[in-house]
């Protein structure tokens, strides 16, 4: 959840080096009344988000039009001193030179985190994630981290199997990004068709029966014993997990559940039935 004030703050970060010429646009299109429609737009699309906790960069689609606005009203209010348009394209490289590292990880994970405390940007709200407390790099950036390893891994693990054990084997996984990440980075035809996940439109990929005696489950954590269908496997061995530092997937685990029973067997396809039906009715 983002508050209020942070969401409205970050639609400021977001366009820093060009704030001044989407706010021109913005009082421009109230200005005009052909065009005022766009102003109320934007407000009503920012309090959408705003109430529906909607993340900050949902937002970017409305601004190319608020750019163009703002383009159109510095024209028309600088007149003949077009030298100032030189001025302002010069502000806004500068700004997004100084703030590169900022927008975009032109750095190796390692090095960017050390630039953020060399900059002193700790405790500023900018490495603030999702659960509200401070890490080493932004949330985006840590988003693209560890995706690979988890893949290597859990295919590597998955093609040491025995054959015998292998063509029994489901990889399920906790959630799409992990499932996505599975299917993107493998290159191994028969490891991907194995890869199943609930969440998400992966739910309607599953196949309407699995057939299974071992599974290999991606995930944060080892289930719970109020998740059932995982008390019936015989034996349970945590393999591997996502050891990058940097990564927000960092503590992924990667857990064989072997020699399930029929329950097991059962509970999971009727789970997976029930979830489907509310797509199919």
């Amino acid at each position: 959840f983002i508050s209020p004030a942070d969401f409205i703050k970050d639609q400021f970060l977001m366009n820093l080096a060009a704030v001044f010429v989407w706010l021109a646009g913005l009082i421009w299109v109230f200005k005009n009344k052909e065009v005022r429609f766009l102003g109320f737009t934007y407000f009503l699309v920012i309090t959408l988000l705003i109430m529906g906790s909607g993340k900050s960069y949902y937002a970017l689609g409305i601004y190319p039009a608020l750019f163009a606005a703002g383009a159109v009203a510095w024209q028309q209010w600088v007149g003949r001193l077009k030298w100032l348009q030189f001025i302002f394209i010069a502000f806004i490289i500068l700004i997004n030179y100084a703030i590169l590292p900022l927008a975009l990880p032109v750095y190796e994970p390692k090095k960017l985190a050390a630039f953020y405390v060399e900059k002193k940007l700790t405790g500023k709200g900018l490495l603030k994630w999702e659960d509200q407390e401070e890490h080493s790099l932004p949330q985006d950036f840590a988003d693209m981290l560890g995706w690979k390893e988890l893949a290597a891994k859990t295919e590597l693990f998955f093609n040491q199997l025995p054959d015998s054990v292998r063509s029994g084997t489901i990889i399920y996984c906790d959630n799409y990004g992990q499932a996505g990440a599975l299917q993107f980075y493998s290159k191994d035809d028969n490891f991907k068709k194995r890869v199943i996940s609930d969440n998400g439109s992966f739910l309607l990929w599953i196949p309407e029966r699995l057939n299974f005696k071992n599974l290999i489950l991606t995930a944060r954590n080892i289930p719970a014993k109020e998740d059932e269908v995982f008390q019936h496997f015989e034996k349970i061995t945590v393999i591997d997990s996502v050891t990058n530092i940097y990564s927000r997937q960092l503590g992924d685990k990667i857990i064989f559940f072997q020699q399930a029973d029929k329950m097991a067997d059962k509970l999971l396809n009727d789970h997976f039935k029930e979830m489907k039906k509310v797509f199919n009715r």
